[in-house]
């Protein structure tokens, strides 16, 4: 039995989630990971649909596996030697890195 999110976790919860990739990746690897507040409201847009907020923190947890730590690893994959930062941002319901302006 799942207990379902309230609107005040719709926010707080991903946000806590992508904090935490952020601080995993800066305490394992060194790299700066920078969420871009798009990827905030993407993670927010996605918990707020009706079938994920039957499953509680699963559903946010879902978003953060299958959408920011595929788009994390990959791009960690890629790093450049002496790279030690990555910007990611949300497009077409898709997080992908972007070069830091």
């Amino acid at each position: 039995v799942f207990d379902m999110l309230r609107p005040h976790h719709i926010e707080a919860i991903p946000r806590k989630f992508l904090h935490a990739v952020e601080a995993s990746a800066r305490e394992r690897y060194g790299i700066e990971v920078v969420f871009d507040e798009t990827v905030f409201a993407a993670g927010q847009e996605f918990c707020a649909r009706p079938e994920v907020i039957s499953f509680g923190g699963r559903g946010i947890r879902n978003f953060v596996q299958s959408k920011v730590l595929t788009a994390v690893n990959e791009a960690v994959l890629k790093l450049d030697q002496g790279q030690t930062r990555l910007r990611f941002v949300a497009k077409d319901e898709r997080i992908v890195e972007e070069a830091f302006q």
